[in-house]
């Protein structure tokens, strides 16, 4: 009986139930062991999400195309790549019409990444961080969920889940909370000015 009452529930309707309840969770449980974001400089960003080719690769592309003039050092990595790949032609598609070219990105692993020198780790859900944390726990104070940079009451759900698979209405959601998260990441007075090397 209950199997059949499964089958008849949309695929939708389910993914969004379970991810309601997990945001609900997972959120709770980073309200009560996140760092305040710092006040200092973030001359140097990371964005980091499981495979690099679709969100982190998208933060990475939409900031550094929205900070020309300030050097501010923008990359991105994900936790489970373990060769370069593009990003699927869903996440070209929806990037490209919100103004990022995804076309010359290729995914590269976080043991790519420089997070000794960074100012700012930002993975996109609360797994990601706390893999973070118990792979770097000497960068806690530097790892911040991407939904910390949302204006209130968004930020409560803590995740950014991943689209990939999930058709073109999924990219557009994620790319868009991507989107206005950035847009106040952008105006944060903290974003560093100074000089960076490349």
């Amino acid at each position: 009986m209950i199997d059949i009452v499964k089958k008849t529930i949309p695929r939708k309707l389910k993914l969004g139930l379970k991810q309601t309840l997990r945001s609900l969770f997972e959120s709770t449980r980073y309200w009560f062991i996140r760092d305040k974001v710092s006040r200092k400089k973030f001359c140097h960003i990371v964005f980091v999400c499981q495979g690099n080719v679709c969100r982190s690769a998208f933060a990475e592309y939409y900031l550094r195309s929205h900070l020309s003039g300030n050097s501010v050092k923008v990359e991105s990595c994900g936790l489970d790549v373990y060769h370069a790949g593009p990003s699927p032609a869903m996440a070209m598609k929806v990037s490209g019409d919100l103004g990022v070219d995804l076309r010359t990105h290729l995914s590269k692993s976080y043991t790519a990444c420089d997070f000794n020198n960074a100012d700012l780790i930002v993975p996109m859900e609360y797994p990601q961080y706390f893999q973070l944390i118990k792979l770097y726990p000497e960068f806690k104070n530097k790892i911040h969920l991407l939904h910390d940079f949302l204006p209130w009451p968004e930020r409560l759900s803590c995740n950014i889940y991943d689209p990939y698979g999930l058709g073109e209405a999924a990219f557009r959601q994620c790319f868009e909370d991507i989107r206005k998260a950035l847009e106040r990441l952008a105006s944060h007075k903290s974003l560093g000015k100074k000089r960076v090397a490349a």
